[in-house]
């Protein structure tokens, strides 16, 4: 589907969710990964660790998604990270991209959808 190896981090505290979109994005890279929650996302990426993407839940323990982007983006300023979130209506959609967040998609989601803005990004 694509034209090079990729690496998309997923972040989310919820193990079905994370399995779900390792599914959806099998075809896309096999470099697919996971954070169990923001700080794991967080100590990743202070590590070095090369990525393209990274897909971030926003409620999650430990540290939410929106702690760890703001962390994140003092690191890597222009990693682009997609919200995946069933709490777009509780933020606001147009708050998360204020907050810094490069697109949001809402849970539940179609897997079309969801290829459509890694293509966008990678």
């Amino acid at each position: 589907m694509y034209s090079h190896q990729c690496t998309i981090l997923i972040v989310d505290d919820d193990a079905g969710n994370r399995l779900y979109l390792k599914f959806i994005l099998k075809n896309v890279t096999a470099n697919l990964p996971e954070a169990v929650n923001g700080y794991e996302a967080l100590k990743l990426i202070e590590s070095g660790f090369p990525l393209d993407l990274v897909l971030m839940d926003i409620n999650m323990p430990v540290m939410s998604g929106l702690k760890a982007l703001e962390a994140i983006r003092k690191i890597k300023p222009n990693l682009p990270i997609i919200a995946v979130t069933a709490h777009v209506a509780t933020y606001g959609k147009q708050s998360l991209f204020d907050y810094g967040f490069n697109e949001v998609i809402g849970k539940p989601f179609l897997s079309e959808d969801i290829l459509e803005m890694v293509k966008h990004f990678i």
